[in-house]
């Protein structure tokens, strides 16, 4: 933990020795091998666009996770792919929430999710 310290000071400032940052959304470790190699090849084979029904594979896994680990028996069809965790909070707040709501943030957390229902 020392060593990530003195790398991110800016992650980390502030905070007790003892602390684990989660203020941002990026891993103080190298990425696996596997996953590097994963992701070049996928730009290799022009992989590299959003796809907005969601990959076949992605969605397999998802159900199957939903199933085994949440007892939720879901369809590939009831499962929207997001681009990343924020776009899928900003749908649900788009989707749930009308002028006047209020809305439950429990902190510390993320400033966006703070910020963002003020919008709505």
């Amino acid at each position: 933990m020392e060593e990530i310290r003195r790398v991110r000071p800016s992650k980390y400032s502030g905070l007790d020795k003892g602390a684990i940052s989660m203020g941002l959304a990026e891993s103080d470790f190298d990425m696996p091998k596997e996953v590097k190699e994963a992701m070049i090849n996928a730009i290799l084979e022009g992989r590299y666009h959003y796809e907005m029904g969601g990959v076949p594979e992605f969605l397999e896994a998802a159900v199957e996770k939903l199933r085994r680990f949440n007892g939720i028996d879901a369809t590939e069809e009831e499962v929207l792919p997001t681009v990343g965790a924020m776009n899928g909070i900003w749908l649900s707040y788009k989707v749930l929430l009308k002028p006047g709501d209020h809305v439950v943030v429990v902190t510390p957390t993320y400033p966006p999710l703070v910020e963002r229902p003020k919008s709505f």
